[in-house]
């Protein structure tokens, strides 16, 4: 019995993955050394991927709103796991930063899930998330009585991926890649709606991100560790997402971002850096949670990549606004075995601070005072 559950769990979490080396790895990142990293999207980056193989594929709507000192999110989260069962589940957080009592999770299985209008569209019941006219999302959700949401996802300013396909691809043969990682961002949105928390109308009206991301392979196997960042004032907006592999292949950092006024992309960003400048130990998890942080943004201009440009930010983390136990809805004698068997022990830190960042373009610099939401996740 323990030996194919063992056979069972080194399947799901990967601890037969073989060592490649970072040759095996083809980041995003070494496709547009020396040249404008920024692309705009194209019609294929509209649509869910959906693979028949193992995969989690994400759609994030992240919300600051105007009113009240709140961050909020919507997620819907297709995956497939080990090519044995698809599912889909909608996901719905709100964090009061004055009033905690107030916050609001809630994770919802989702039925009779489809994609529509050439993939572009989610369907379930009582659940829709419709593309209109490549400029906007509609999100209407009646899952979960908690969380009733109502919102129109805005694009304010122009959507951007890295490279031509903004994908990091895995193998040791790069024309026949077994595995990949994709982002896609809408850097800067408005947002109109609400979401109707436990009974109580919440107006989220206000400004955010959007990210369609996919991760076509076993998740763990593709990263051991996760960084996000998003910098919103009303001027400007930074976004960063990295990634580090496992040892399998090479423990390759791929560092991925932009940097966003009001009147559009200034810059796509590959030579990002990402620092924790103070971390103590959380001895519940045994993990290094970030106390401080710093976070550099590096690139040139996204019309004609003539012009440096540089955000850079370095300040300590407020608020823990939540640590997510990723496997704490598995048993607990299974979790500890996942964890004893493959050293894949997840969880996600996330933080809300109040900070001040610089931003240099063509050697011009401002500072201005801004708010910064980022978590930080540890796999293995």
């Amino acid at each position: 019995m323990r030996a194919w559950l063992q056979s069972n769990i080194s399947y799901l979490t990967g601890t037969a993955e073989p060592v490649y080396g970072a040759e095996a790895i083809q980041p995003v990142t070494a496709t547009v050394q020396g040249i404008n990293p920024y692309h705009t999207l194209d019609d294929d980056d509209y649509r869910w991927s959906t693979p028949a193989s193992s995969h989690v594929e994400t759609q994030v709507f992240y919300i600051r709103p105007n009113n009240g000192n709140l961050m909020c999110f919507v997620q819907l989260i297709h995956s497939n796991l080990g090519s044995w069962t698809t599912t889909a589940q909608s996901t719905c957080r709100i964090f009061d930063l004055d009033n905690p009592e107030n916050d609001l999770w809630t994770s919802t299985n989702l039925d009779q899930f489809s994609f529509e209008n050439d993939h572009t569209c989610f369907r379930a019941a009582n659940i829709s998330i419709d593309l209109e006219g490549k400029s906007a999302y509609r999100i209407r959700s009646s899952v979960n009585m908690d969380s009733i949401i109502d919102l129109v996802i805005h694009q304010e300013s122009p959507p951007f991926k890295i490279g031509e396909n903004g994908t990091s691809n895995y193998g040791t043969d790069p024309s026949k890649p077994w595995a990949s990682m994709k982002h896609v961002f809408w850097p800067r949105t408005r947002v109109e709606g609400n979401i109707v928390s436990k009974g109580k109308v919440v107006d989220v009206t206000g400004t955010g991100l959007f990210v369609h991301a996919l991760q076509n392979g076993k998740p763990q196997h593709l990263a051991s560790s996760w960084e996000f960042a998003l910098l919103q004032n009303p001027r400007y907006t930074g976004v960063m997402m990295q990634f580090k592999t496992p040892p399998s292949y090479g423990s390759t950092i791929v560092n991925v971002g932009g940097i966003v006024s009001k009147d559009g992309v200034l810059a796509a960003t590959v030579d990002n850096t990402i620092e924790h400048v103070g971390v103590t130990m959380d001895p519940e998890t045994e993990w290094p949670e970030p106390t401080r942080i710093a976070y550099e943004w590096d690139g040139k201009d996204a019309e004609n990549y003539e012009k440096p440009v540089h955000m850079s930010v370095d300040a300590p983390l407020g608020r823990r606004l939540q640590r997510i136990d990723v496997l704490s809805e598995i048993p607990t004698w299974l979790r500890g075995f996942v964890h004893n068997v493959s050293g894949t022990k997840p969880f996600i830190y996330q933080y809300m601070t109040p900070v001040t960042f610089r931003l240099k373009v063509n050697g011009e610099e401002i500072e201005e005072k801004a708010t910064l939401f980022n978590e930080t996740t540890f796999i293995s």
